[in-house]
């Protein structure tokens, strides 16, 4: 089984957690991968930075899909 992934802190914008579906995704760990070191800011949806965490894996992975050419 993969790492660990953290979860996301408490925020006043809705983060849902990857679902299982997207938890056995390769393009996930992929991802998971290349941002796990980084500090990420979300505007509008939390205040500061904080870690990487799975619910920002989910919302890449949903916008890769939802451009044209994703699955």
């Amino acid at each position: 089984m993969p790492q660990q992934v953290p979860s996301t802190p408490f925020t006043p914008y809705p983060w849902p957690e990857p679902t299982q579906a997207m938890l056995e995704d390769p393009r996930f760990w992929r991802i998971w991968q290349a941002i796990r070191t980084w500090e990420i800011a979300v505007p509008g949806c939390y205040e500061g930075s904080c870690e990487a965490r799975g619910t920002h894996v989910r919302a890449i992975l949903e916008a890769l899909d939802a451009a044209p050419g994703g699955r």
